[in-house]
């Protein structure tokens, strides 16, 4: 090799390793931009719940535990999540004046605001209250809302409701094109509220008998949730003894 040659093959090294040097500095940026946008519409989130908040604990204070019956002073929120070209998350608050304490939230540049508001779910056989909600978080604003992206434009928000003995809760979905709770139905009254201890598994709504201490290893099931284009609700698989960490 010549020594116009080995220069060659030199100036070719420093000429890719500064070609990978900027693509590995714009990827950081890039990274660490959208890092930051994503910590900025969830801190923007929050603080408009926190206020909404505010202002219907100050209502529920008026009205007085015949109408608050549980605590005011908590609210539970998702994760911001995006939806074709805009970005959802959904609010469920303890009290609101306007019945409707379950609410789909939109972010329109950088404001966030109401789409569409429910009232509590049906759950037959159970305490319903109009403005009011049992929520499983104990006081304050939490993170606790989750959510499954079954396809590609539909997503499924769980609200963790308080249940004696296991965590019950309601799942809020954009399936069929609108905004809506999703019925279960089984072996026992249609409900929009399901118990034993809802949680989504990746993208699967799974549940458990785990409500109760000691319960025996034969009597131990699970339950795997999808969702029935037919009759337009979820419908359950029994599997027997417990997924890990239920």
């Amino acid at each position: 090799m010549t020594l116009l040659g080995n220069g060659w093959l030199l100036s070719l090294s420093l000429t890719l390793a500064s070609f990978v040097a900027i693509g590995s500095a714009q990827w950081v940026s890039a990274s660490s931009s959208h890092n930051s946008q994503l910590v900025e519409r969830a801190a923007s989130l929050r603080a408009v719940v926190a206020k909404t908040l505010a202002k219907d604990e100050a209502a529920a204070a008026k009205v007085g535990t015949e109408a608050a019956v549980w605590p005011a002073n908590v609210a539970e929120y998702s994760s911001p999540i995006r939806l074709s070209d805009h970005y959802v998350a959904v609010v469920a608050y303890g009290f609101d004046p306007r019945a409707h304490p379950v609410q789909v939230m939109r972010l329109h540049g950088r404001k966030w605001s109401v789409v569409a508001a429910f009232p509590p779910p049906k759950d037959p056989g159970t305490a319903n209250h109009p403005d009011s909600l049992l929520l499983f978080a104990n006081s304050g604003v939490s993170r606790d809302v989750q959510v499954a992206r079954p396809s590609g434009r539909t997503l499924e928000f769980l609200v963790p409701f308080a249940g004696g003995g296991c965590a019950t809760g309601p799942v809020l979905s954009n399936v069929g094109g609108t905004w809506h709770y999703i019925s279960f139905t089984g072996g026992f009254p249609t409900t929009e509220v399901m118990g034993g201890n809802p949680r989504f598994d990746g993208k699967i709504l799974v549940t458990d008998n785990d409500c109760a201490a000691n319960v025996a290893s034969p009597q131990r099931t699970s339950y795997t949730w999808r969702y029935d284009v037919k009759t337009l609700s979820f419908v359950s698989v029994e599997h027997s003894g417990w997924p890990p960490n239920p």
